[in-house]
This record gives C-alpha cells, structure tokens and sequence, in this order.
C-alpha cells in the first residue's frame, strides 16, 4: 500500500478508536482549560513584542555537560545521519552494522536503550524495543541537534540513564523566504537529495522538507590480510522522508506549530563475514505528528503538546520462510509551565501521559501500556552559585515507579573557570518487548534503577584573536536490576531477567582553540575519554565474569578535528580513534579512522553555493564495529547546496 493511502487509513481508524476512548477528547479540554486560564492572567496586560523559545530548563539542566550544534554544522554533515553527526563530533561510541544499516549508541559506558532521543521535546523512544536506529534520522531535517550527557530522568523518564539526545525544528516569524536545494553522489552508488521550502512572515510560518536516499554499498573488504578481498553484496538501502512544519503566531506572545513527519526505509540486511549469502531485508515506516501550543507572559511561560506517533517493522527472509510484522501507536499528551518568581529563581512544573498500543507475531495478544509522570524543577541562582533542584513521580498501568530526585549545581570560582557537579537518580523501565517476546519475555521483570553522579571543570578564554576553553568531566554510576536476555539453567531459549549490576566510571576532556586573523581562521578542537563500565555479578550465559567490561564499549576513545578557512575555502579534518573492545564471541581491535573534507562557498546577491568533496577512512583502515560485520575501506563523495533567500 502507498505510504499516504497507509497514513490516511491508519490514523482515521486510530483517530476513531481513541474518540470512543475519549483520550483525545480529555487532552483537548486539559489544553483548552489552561489556555484560558492562563489567558486571563496575562492579556490585562498591554504586552510588548516576546520571542517565544523552548524552555531551557529542562534542555540545558544544572549541573551537567551539554553539546549542541547548529544548522550550519548540520548542513556541513553532507547529509549524513545523527550517527554519523555524532560520530565525528562528540566522540560519542556509536554501535554501526555497517553502512546503511542500524546504528545505535553506548553513552558513558550504557546500553542502546540508556539513551533518549527527544523532538522538539516529545521522546521517540519505540516501546516495544526500548531504543531508536539513530542511521533513520537525518541530520538535514532538523535545525538544531543537542546532547545532555549523564542521568536525566528526572526530567525526560524512563532510559534517560546514558543521556538525551535533543533534535529540534526552530520556527520563526520573519518575512522571507528561502529555498534550499542538496544533492550529493558517493562511493557505492550512494546518491543523497535533499529540498528546504521556508516561507514565512510575522503572522505564520511554514517550512517543508524533503529527502531522497539510495545505496547499493557493494564495498570490498577484507576478513584478513591474508585472505582475498570480498565484496558485500545484498546491502542496498532506499530511504526516503517528509517533514512539514506550520506554525501560527496568534498573538505576540502565543503560537501554535504543527509538525507531520513521516519516512520509510528499505533495507536489505547483508551477510556476516561468516555468511556466503542473504535474503533477509527489512523494511521501517512511520508517521510522527505533533500539535503544540506556547504561550509566554512576562512572567509565565506555558506550553501544551499533542502527539501520535504510527510506527511498523516488516522483517522478511525468505530462506527460512520468515516474515515477522510489529508496529506500534503511541499518543501522548504533555503540558508544561515555567513560572519566573524573579530574576534568579524559576519554577517548571510538567504532566505527560503516554498511552501505547503494540501488536507482534511475537505476542500472544495486542498488548498496551499507560504511563503518566508529573515532573517539577526549581531554579535558583545567587550570586555566582546556580542549583536546581529536580523531581519526577511516573505511573505506569496501576504500580507507581520511586520517586526520582535531582539535583546540580555550578559556580564561577573565577571569571574563567566555572564548576558544575550533578546527582541523579534515574530508572528504565522494562520494554514491551521485555515483558511480552514468546518465547522469553517475562511479566515480572523489575525497573532498572541506580545513583550517578558527575562533577565537571570548564575554564575559558579568548585574547585578542585567539580563544580557547578546556573542560574536564568525571562520573560515576551504579544501576541494579540490568535487564538482560540470557538462557536462564534449565531452558533453551533466550530469555530477559534482572540478573545483573553494572558499574560505570570515567572522565572525559575537550579542548579547543581557536585564531583568526584577516582572511585567515584556524580552529581545532580535540577530546579524550576513558571508560570502564563493568558487569558487577559473574554470569554463566553468556558467560561473564565479575569486573569483566561490558561488551561493545570499548575503554579509550579520542578524537582530534582541524578547520582552516582562507576566504571561502576550507578543509576539515576529522580523526578518531576507538579502543579495543569485546564482542559477543570474538575480541574486536582498536582503529584509527580520518575524513577530509574541501569545500568552496559562493555568495552572489542572494545565491549562496557550496560544493564540497569528502573522502571518508582515508587511511583505508580494516576494521570492525560490531563482530562479522564489514565495514568500508577507504570512499568519496561529492555535492553541491544551493540556497536561495529573500527578505
């Protein structure tokens, strides 16, 4: 079925199965109520003009260590994914079956699902599996992408225990227009198009985006050097998405945005290195859409946001007889409110209710799950000192999840050098996966739970034409009751239980530096870290022994980037290395991997043109990611953007 005909069909009859529930209704009356509540507060008031921005409470939390990186570095990303984002610029491990196919992360040491991916302030977490394949995101579909490192339940929920992950779409109210044209064509017949419609005046907004993705990855590899090369076959991936966003500015201090996102995924899944062959492909759709209303007074900031999200998996392989189907519905619906009692001290105050329906071949019968979380946050700074303090109590179905407290603060000891330190303690609840999967799932499974803490040293400085900042980052964490799928004594099959404690530790550095002069800049910036996340209890299998690193989380990691411009040409140079690290079976060896990329930028009225060339490991280094999955050697592409804009 075509994927609009799908979207119509799915969401009339899910729109007609919650009216009968009366869900939507309920969220809709919640929102109405609070809008004119709060409307009669604030419209006694001869408002001035107010630029109406996401909350920074909850995205830029006390206490903790945060990156974020604008458009400009997005659009530079030549039109990779969030994986690839993070892979060249936070040091981030990000865990790749190869080109194209799943990637997920392990931040400071956790699992896949310790991380939460957050738009525009709705988490797109699956219930079902408890993670996101971050090689389905884009990076050209967002306008700004952010991670808070560390614990942060207490203000996003369940997982948040690695850190968040923040992708947001930025509205303005301007009068102008744009049109934003990328093409790009690489190695392995990888072809990647991407369009930006903006248009815009003070009253109303709209931007569209548009991307195509296709690749027959067929790279040569070796399995050893002593070995012939081989060619991975069965790894093409066509991938394609739409993104619109509307938003309404009502008044001059309340709007309303309307976002519609949806995207599918075809992918042939390829042989291991140990495998001659494949048949086995896999094929992602979904469709995302969010209503949110903001409105903010001199005082009171209060926003409320609608959101349904329709997301399938058909998994086929036709050499054993396989098809496996499973999709979810999630709505959700959030208010939220900031109330700034002075200048130094702010209150955030939040209710979500998440409400899930999910069906696999897997389940004996349609499963669903209810989740309602009341979180607030006081902030308050005197002097040079800034604390927050963090609560949140959840109700998942009928049993209430511990209270979770946090709390951060942070200190100038000197105009150049500033000192942060967090506690935490965070919580992942048990996936519907883990609770429902026959065989294997188990009903009684506990929530992973456990204490992190962290303390930073950030210092700073710029003279004349030279800047530069250093910080140093050291946490700890301890989380009881790990999920993990094992063969319990007794059975054959694969199985979820709270069988172990996992201890992890480790700092972090960045550093940067950065000169200019006349046509000329320079900028380099670098990191290290070192991470030991242990397995506290010795397992039998898979078999683990106590103090033993978790697998695929290597130990040591760094990475080094130089950018040096003259006019509008510059060069970057991207390099990292990854430690060693353990495997399922086998010992996986460190590597060194380095990018180039060229590129010229012309500006003529008001033609902007950028055309770049990048060539990717071009070390042309052997290694592996993940245990009997190839990854390229040394590849290229090349690509041209466009833009176009009227004011």
């Amino acid at each position: 079925m075509p994927l609009f005909q799908d979207f119509l069909l799915r969401n009339l009859l899910l729109d007609a199965a919650l009216l009968c529930k009366g869900k939507l209704f309920a969220v809709a009356a919640l929102i109405l109520v609070f809008q004119l509540g709060y409307a009669q507060v604030d419209t006694v008031l001869m408002m001035p003009t107010i630029e109406i921005s996401a909350p920074t409470i909850r995205t830029q939390a006390v206490g903790g260590r945060v990156d974020r990186w604008s458009s400009e570095v997005l659009q530079n990303n030549g039109g990779a994914s969030i994986a690839d984002l993070l892979k060249r610029e936070s040091n981030v491990f990000v865990k790749s079956y190869g080109l194209g196919s799943i990637a997920t992360t392990a931040v400071r040491g956790a699992s896949a699902g310790h991380t939460v991916v957050v738009w525009n302030g709705i988490a797109l977490q699956s219930p079902m599996l408890g993670l996101l394949d971050l090689s389905m995101l884009p990076s050209g579909l967002m306008d700004q992408v952010g991670i808070q490192y560390g614990g942060q339940s207490t203000l996003w929920g369940s997982g948040a225990i690695g850190g968040v992950i923040h992708l947001e779409n930025q509205t303005t109210f301007t009068e102008k227009s744009s049109v934003d044209l990328q093409s790009s064509y690489g190695s392995f017949s990888t072809f990647q198009q991407q369009v930006v419609l903006k248009k815009s005046n003070k009253k109303w907004s709209s931007t569209t985006r548009l991307f195509n993705q296709t690749a027959t990855n067929d790279f040569t590899y070796r399995i050893r050097a002593d070995l012939p090369t081989k060619t991975q076959t069965h790894a093409a991936v066509k991938q394609k998405g739409f993104l619109q966003e509307l938003g309404f500015q009502t008044s001059n201090n309340q709007q309303w945005t309307v976002y519609f996102w949806t995207q599918k995924a075809e992918r042939e899944i390829p042989p291991t290195t140990t495998q001659t062959r494949s048949e086995a492909f896999q094929v992602d759709d979904f469709i995302r859409t969010t209503v949110q209303w903001k409105k903010t007074g001199l005082k009171h900031t209060l926003q409320a946001k609608v959101a349904h999200f329709s997301e399938g998996i058909d998994y086929q392989d036709a050499s054993i007889g396989l098809r496996a189907l499973s999709d979810f519905k999630t709505t959700i619906g959030e208010v939220e409110g900031i109330w700034k009692k002075s200048t130094n001290t702010a209150f955030h105050w939040g209710i979500n209710d998440t409400y899930t329906t999910a069906k696999a071949d897997s389940y004996s019968t349609n499963r669903s799950e209810n989740r309602t979380a009341l979180f607030i946050a006081l902030q308050h700074q005197k002097g040079p000192w800034k604390a927050q303090l963090n609560f949140r109590q959840e109700l998942v179905d009928s049993t209430l999840v511990p209270i979770m407290p946090s709390m951060g603060i942070e200190t100038k000891l000197q105009e150049q050098l500033l000192i942060k330190a967090k506690v935490s303690r965070n919580y992942r609840l048990p996936t519907l996966n883990d609770r429902f999967w026959e065989p294997g799932g188990n009903a009684n499974l506990q929530a992973e739970n456990g204490w992190s803490e962290e303390v930073g040293l950030h210092t700073f400085g710029a003279k004349k034409n030279h800047a530069w900042s250093y910080s140093l980052t050291g946490f700890n964490r301890h989380i009881d009751n790990w999920i993990l799928w094992s063969i319990a004594p007794g059975n054959s099959f694969w199985s979820a239980n709270n069988i172990t404690k996992v201890w992890s530790r480790g700092i972090e550095q960045r550093i940067r530096y950065t000169f200019s002069a006349k046509n000329w800049t320079l900028a380099i910036k670098g990191g290290y870290d070192y991470i030991r996340s242990t397995n506290q209890v010795a397992l039998e299998s898979p078999r683990i022994a106590a103090g033993e690193q978790l697998i695929y989380v290597p130990i040591h990691q760094g990475f080094a980037k130089a950018e040096i411009a003259y006019g509008t040409l510059q060069a970057v140079y991207n390099h990292t290395f990854t430690g060693a690290s353990q495997g399922i079976s086998d010992a996986l060896a460190s590597y060194q991997l380095g990018d180039l990329r060229i590129q010229y930028r012309h500006t003529l009225n008001k033609w902007d043109t950028l055309i770049f060339i990048q060539a990717n490991n071009i070390w042309n280094t052997n290694y592996r990611v993940i245990e009997r999955r190839a990854m390229p050697g040394r590849y290229y592409q090349i690509g041209i953007n466009i833009n176009f804009e009227n004011k």
